[in-house]
């Protein structure tokens, strides 16, 4: 268990962070390959308020990608896109609800959501996905919806509405696609 983050005296003034912590920094993540990662990858959840370890769980991969709190109607998840899953968690307890393996490489963009689909999205070699996680006629597990190997981003998450699910690409394209169905409806650069 960390120690308290608690808060900082400055905070009291709105000056400075309410409180920080140094938790790691690149150079401790990774040896001298980046592929060999120094330390496990976690998912760590703490109180906003004081920086209290609420708790926290290992993962097999790392990722550069940030957690996303959405409400499915059912219940809240915190969906993560990892280096070859986008996974979801009980952003009360951490435990997994489920996984899906739809990624590769490093991760970079956050996951997105939208009327009961997830959306991920890598640079190559990966995949756009569109994963279903609303219960649809008896579907018992999430799944990919579908999966397209154009207008990949590399760091930029995408936004999803009911009607269209933008993804950015590094070479400055927007693409907007179809969330059921992940045709392009347009694209401009």
């Amino acid at each position: 268990m960390r120690k308290p983050l608690g808060p900082r005296e400055e905070a009291l003034t709105g000056q400075q962070p309410f409180w920080e912590e140094k938790l790691s920094t690149i150079p401790e993540m990774f040896g001298e390959e980046p592929s060999e990662p120094a330390v496990k990858a976690e998912i760590l959840a703490l109180k906003p308020d004081t920086g209290e370890e609420v708790w926290s769980i290992p993962r097999d991969e790392l990722t550069w990608a940030s957690p996303v709190c959405v409400n499915t109607g059912s219940r809240m998840e915190l969906i993560l896109a990892g280096n070859s899953t986008a996974s979801s968690y009980d952003p009360e307890t951490g435990t997994r609800l489920w996984s899906v393996k739809c990624l590769d490489g490093e991760v970079a963009p956050s996951a997105a959501y939208a009327n009961g689909m997830v959306f991920v999205a890598n640079d190559t070699p990966a995949l756009v996905s569109g994963i279903r996680i609303a219960d649809v006629e008896g579907q018992s597990a999430p799944k990919p919806a579908w999966q397209k190997d154009d207008f990949r981003p590399d760091v930029a998450s995408p936004l999803a509405t009911e009607k269209c699910v933008l993804f950015a690409t590094s070479g400055g394209t927007l693409a907007c696609r179809d969330p059921r169905t992940g045709d392009v409806k347009w694209s401009q650069e």
